[in-house]
């Protein structure tokens, strides 16, 4: 039999290292997202053309690593992301196959989590953690659970926050609307600081996912990280793969004035002149 030469050897391991390193690191950090100005309805419903023009963040197993089983393969959302003068907006339609529905006044089954922090408050600190807030589907009574706080209470739809969740046929959507001020009173309780919200403020995030099974047990959780694959997971504050920037409102675009007849006619005349011009040319040259 022939021997491999040498340059096929060295490219034989040149795509077994390529394998190697795409399946120990596949997913890459979210990195910056510039956030727009503006105010949708929280109803859980994400209407057509209301969240047109939001920062966004993809997130899947292109954008997230696990800490518990894998990023599913069939998962996915893009998170879009508003704001005003009031809070933070957020929204997602989730696809998960295997999509379990939280119980009354909890968030035990599929559950997202986004934790929050504000200014860059944590950012180069010894706090290994910001600030959670996490929710999962239910449609009569949804919670959002704040963590990490100093006050780690469960809040309900108009208490600071505003929630609403809707399943669908291929998992569920989420809106969700974090009043700045109760950021900044979590923020104040943990760090004894709070943040001026303005244009330009940034807003370092992780997002998480706990995926459920039937048993009730949690078979995949997964996040948003500045790491690859290749690092253990880390929840703290240097850890989290998005930045988000508060930037200007959109404008809808202004379509331009139809012509006016005036104009229309003042076209015509012009290129029937020139039309004429043209042929009067053509006419010339043939004597």
């Amino acid at each position: 039999m022939k021997k491999p030469s040498f340059f096929t050897k060295i490219v034989a391991s040149t795509a077994i290292c390529a394998l190697f390193a795409s399946s120990v690191s596949a997913m890459s950090a979210v990195g910056n997202v510039e956030v727009p100005r503006g105010t949708p309805t929280i109803d859980g419903k994400i209407s057509d053309g209301e969240w047109d023009g939001a920062g966004v963040v993809n997130f899947s197993s292109a954008t997230a690593k696990a800490w518990v089983g894998a990023v599913p393969g069939d998962f996915s959302t893009d998170v879009k992301i508003f704001w005003d003068e009031k809070g933070l907006y957020l929204a997602g339609e989730v696809i998960d196959p295997t999509f379990v529905a939280s119980n009354e006044g909890s968030y035990d089954g599929d559950a997202f989590q986004v934790s929050i922090d504000l200014g860059q408050t944590f950012y180069d600190t010894d706090n290994n953690r910001a600030i959670f807030y996490s929710f999962g589907c239910n449609e009569t009574n949804p919670i959002v659970q704040r963590q990490e706080s100093a006050n780690d209470a469960v809040m309900h739809n108009g208490e600071g926050v505003y929630i609403s969740t809707v399943k669908t046929t291929k998992g569920w959507n989420f809106e969700l609307m974090l009043e700045w001020s109760t950021l900044n009173a979590d923020l104040q309780a943990k760090a004894g600081t709070t943040v001026n919200i303005t244009k330009g403020t940034k807003i370092n995030m992780m997002m998480c996912y706990l995926d459920h099974g039937t048993d009730g047990q949690i078979t995949n959780a997964f996040g948003t990280t500045r790491t690859g694959n290749d690092v253990e997971y880390d929840w703290g504050p240097a850890d989290h793969g998005i930045t988000l920037t508060l930037g200007e409102k959109i404008e809808a675009p202004v379509d331009a004035p139809a012509p006016a007849t005036a104009d229309i006619t003042s076209v015509a005349v012009i290129s029937l002149a020139a039309a004429g011009a043209l042929f009067v040319c053509v006419r010339a040259k043939k004597h």
